[in-house]
């Protein structure tokens, strides 16, 4: 498995894991609920 974490105007925004099934997308919740988080 690997990870790598995404960052979005030098906040990190989440972790994209690849596994056998594909590729997977987490949300840091701390981006979530910052002001104005971009998708």
């Amino acid at each position: 498995m690997r990870k790598a974490k995404i960052y979005m105007h030098d906040k990190w925004a989440g972790t994209l894991t690849e596994d056998e099934n594909g590729y997977h997308f987490q949300y840091n919740k701390d981006y979530l609920s910052s002001e104005n988080p971009e998708p």
